[in-house]
């Protein structure tokens, strides 16, 4: 079996963003992303580029 990712975004959405993430989630495809804690204790998405 197979599996493919998506890591930053697709030709439809901005990379890292909400529209990406819910693209992915609507049509049940797998997806990455990094997640980082801020001072405050607020998590963000967040990838290095």
């Amino acid at each position: 079996m197979t599996m493919i990712t998506a890591h930053s975004g697709s030709d439809n959405t901005e990379e890292n963003s909400w529209a990406f993430l819910r693209f992915c989630l609507d049509r049940q495809l797998c997806f990455e992303v990094d997640v980082r804690q801020q001072t405050d204790g607020t998590l963000i998405l967040a990838h290095d580029r």
